[in-house]
C-alpha cells in the first residue's frame, strides 16, 4: 500500500511538472496577442492620411470582435476594397504579413463637415433674415436634411414665413421664395477667370433664386448658364 502511494505521487509530480511547460507558453502566448485597441488606432491613422480628409472630418472605426485573437503584428497594412468610397459607410482591410499572415475588415466610416445656417436668436415670421442673424454651423450625417441653407447668398431680401427658435437650422422652405431674377429680366452678366473679367449685358430666360443656376440670353443672342446673384447679377465662372 505504501509502495502505492509513492508511486502515485511520483506519477503526479511528474504530471504537473510536464504540464508547467504549456501553461507557460499558454500565458506567454496571451501577453503576444494583437492589441484591439492599437489596431484601431493605426487604422484611423490610415484613413486620416487619405487625401481629402481634414481636420474637420469625423473619422470611425469599430473594434473588431472581441473574441477573435490575432497574434501580435509587425508588419501590418490597411486597405480599401477594390471600388470602395472614401466617404461615408465602408470596408477597411487590415493584413498582416509577419510574424504570422493573417488579415480582416473593420468597419468603419469618414464623415465630411456639410456647412448650413443656424439662427442665432429667435425669429419673427415675416422677418427679414440677413447674415448678421446666422451662424455657420456643420453638419456630421450621412444624409443631411434636405433644403439646408448653405450659401448666405440665398438669404438675400428673403423673409421668414413661420416663427423659429435660436439655434435652428435654417431651410429654404422657411423662407418667402420670391425669385431674386425673374424671366426677362434684363441682368448684368460678370464673367470671370484666370487673368480675366468681362461684364456685358442679357436677358434671363427663367426666374431664379440666389445661388440657383439660369440660363440668359446673350445681347449676341447666345444662350449661357450661370449662377443668380442679387442686385440683377448673373456670374460666369471661367478656367
Amino acid at each position: 500500500m505504501i509502495i502505492t502511494v509513492r508511486f502515485l505521487k511520483n506519477l503526479l509530480g511528474i504530471l504537473l511538472i510536464a504540464l508547467l511547460p504549456s501553461q507557460f507558453s499558454w500565458a506567454q502566448t496571451d501577453t503576444q496577442l494583437q492589441s484591439h485597441e492599437e489596431l484601431r488606432g493605426r487604422a484611423i491613422q490610415f484613413l486620416s492620411s487619405l487625401p481629402g480628409i481634414t481636420h474637420e472630418s469625423k473619422i470611425k472605426v469599430n473594434l473588431p470582435d472581441p473574441h477573435l485573437s490575432l497574434v501580435n503584428c509587425e508588419s501590418l497594412e490597411f486597405f480599401l476594397p477594390a471600388g470602395s468610397g472614401q466617404r461615408g459607410n465602408m470596408r477597411l482591410g487590415a493584413r498582416c504579413t509577419a510574424p504570422q499572415s493573417w488579415s480582416l475588415y473593420l468597419i468603419a466610416s469618414i464623415l465630411q463637415p456639410v456647412t448650413h445656417y443656424i439662427t442665432l436668436r429667435a425669429m419673427e415670421k415675416g422677418q427679414t433674415v440677413t447674415a448678421n442673424d446666422v451662424m455657420a454651423s456643420p453638419v456630421y450625417e450621412h444624409h443631411p436634411p434636405k433644403n439646408l441653407i448653405n450659401d448666405l447668398q440665398e438669404l438675400a431680401g428673403r423673409t421668414l414665413i413661420r416663427p423659429l427658435p435660436a439655434g435652428a437650422s435654417l431651410r429654404s422652405n422657411d423662407l418667402h421664395t420670391e425669385p431674386t431674377l425673374t424671366r426677362g429680366q434684363t441682368v448684368k452678366i460678370i464673367a470671370t477667370g484666370k487673368g480675366f473679367g468681362i461684364t456685358y449685358e442679357g436677358k434671363s430666360l427663367a426666374n431664379a433664386m440666389a445661388g440657383e443656376t439660369v440660363q440668359v440670353r446673350t445681347q449676341s443672342n447666345h444662350i449661357i448658364s450661370g449662377i443668380a446673384r442679387t442686385g440683377g447679377i448673373v456670374e460666369i465662372s471661367g478656367h
